[in-house]
């Protein structure tokens, strides 16, 4: 390795691992609270969408759900429906989206004409988003 020595990657490789053990809140990924979020997932669509989803969001832990639902949007994509618990989320989302109906997951899950559900929840929760996904299912 021209230029580099192995004691330069192991020094690089070391300070991946240290990041990778600090806490996702200290990251700016805390569960609930403002969010930021990068101007280009706000774009308008460049072409004219040609078809039409509609979708809803659960787990709004992670702000990229809000990039998520920027390019649904894009895309085409109706917001109709969005699962929270936590009061923090559940404004900061009706002051983004306005008046989007706030449900239950199994109402969102059971709703044929939801298309698709965009989620973003921490890691923690994520097995239990998973559990609860799966058993709100209904059977057909």
């Amino acid at each position: 390795m021209k230029g580099k020595d192995r004691r330069d990657f192991l020094q690089a490789a070391g300070m991946a691992g240290v990041f990778s053990a600090v806490s996702s809140a200290a990251l700016g990924q805390a569960a609930s609270g403002s969010f930021t979020v990068d101007p280009a997932n706000n774009s308008v669509a460049e072409i004219p969408a040609k078809d039409h989803i509609r979708f809803a969001a659960i787990g709004l832990d992670h702000a990229h759900i809000f990039g998520m639902i920027a390019a649904l949007q894009r895309g085409g994509g109706e917001l109709v429906a969005f699962h929270s618990k936590d009061d923090a989320q559940i404004a900061d989302f009706r002051k983004r989206y306005g008046d989007i109906k706030l449900a239950s997951e199994a109402e969102i899950l059971g709703d044929e004409s939801i298309q698709l559900v965009a989620g973003a929840p921490i890691p923690e929760r994520f097995d239990v988003e998973i559990n609860n996904i799966t058993s709100s299912i209904p059977d057909k």
